[in-house]
């Protein structure tokens, strides 16, 4: 019961902030790109090349590299193990 209640209140608070207010601070993009999820029924496909180029404006704008071969979870391996 508890936990529902929970899920409720944060579905009511979700719902009450301004994606505005969300992304403070972030680039314009970030919104588009929430506003496309937000309005994606269930059974649509996503413009995968156009949520990448979202993606890749946000990461140029605060100068981050993208790296396609790297994952956060995939280390290097230490030399001479």
């Amino acid at each position: 019961m508890m936990l529902k209640l929970c899920l409720i209140i944060l579905k009511k608070k979700k719902n009450e902030t301004k994606l505005s207010d969300l992304c403070t601070g972030l680039p314009k993009e970030t919104i588009t790109f929430i506003q496309y999820a937000r309005n994606m029924k269930f059974e649509d496909k996503p413009h995968y090349s156009y949520l990448r180029s979202l993606i890749r404006k946000m990461a140029s704008i605060n100068g981050l590299k993208m790296d396609y071969n790297k994952f956060d979870w995939i280390t290097d391996p230490i030399p001479g193990e």
